[in-house]
């Protein structure tokens, strides 16, 4: 579970990070409708991605899945948020 949390929290704020306006501030945004776009579908994804790392899988195989998943992506997402960064 603890694996679980930590990559998808990972990826929420690789997304988030991504979905910010790059030049600008993000009350600039406003001004151009693709940098709008861009935040509100990055607000919304990471959103999503925030809320399922609260539900807990449904049966035994969701959590050995996640424990390999977890194990895999975390180190990938971490690299991932530090290149972005």
């Amino acid at each position: 579970m603890i694996l679980r949390g930590l990559f998808l929290f990972t990826l929420a704020i690789i997304i988030l990070h991504v979905a910010l306006p790059q030049s600008e501030t993000i009350w600039s945004s406003y001004e151009t409708p693709r940098d709008l776009l861009r935040l509100i579908l990055g607000l919304v994804a990471a959103l999503a991605v925030a809320v399922q790392a609260f539900r807990r899988p449904r049966d035994e195989s969701g959590y050995r899945t996640w424990l390999y998943v977890g194990g895999v992506g975390l180190p990938f997402a971490l690299i991932c948020a530090y290149g972005v960064w």
